[in-house]
């Protein structure tokens, strides 16, 4: 079995990937392939003309974090959420990188479960990397 390298803590209340903006995980397959399982899609919040996207709720560009505690009942006014969020897998090997798995998952135990079974899946021979 090949052992899977936490890379982030999971926070126990907060398993979506909505929750996480880094790899989560990784595993090397036999043959020296890493693969990792990392948070993908869109988010964004909206208030009033403001769009609070990936970029804003991490600090990326130097905004502050926002988070469900900043807002109180009465912004729940013109607000629109958008959350398409998953965890993916990607590998790579030799310099070059594929993710073009069919395994897709949103919560945190599910997608180390997932990177897993995919390792296991390509050490067995019976996935191969396009």
């Amino acid at each position: 079995m090949n052992e899977i390298n936490i890379l982030t803590e999971k926070q126990p209340d907060r398993t979506d990937s909505f929750f996480y903006a880094v790899p989560i995980a990784e595993a090397t397959a036999k043959d020296g392939t890493i693969f990792t399982s990392y948070p993908s899609g869109d988010v964004r919040l909206t208030i009033g003309e403001t769009v609070y996207d990936d970029d804003r709720r991490f600090s990326v560009d130097g905004f502050d974090k926002l988070t469900d505690y900043d807002l109180s009942e009465d912004d729940n006014d013109g607000v629109t959420w958008t959350n398409n969020n998953w965890f993916a897998i990607m590998a790579e090997k030799d310099g070059e990188s594929y993710w073009d798995f069919e395994m897709v998952d949103f919560d945190f135990d599910s997608a180390v479960s997932a990177l897993e079974n995919i390792v296991q899946q390509y050490d067995k021979g019976a996935l191969k990397l396009q």
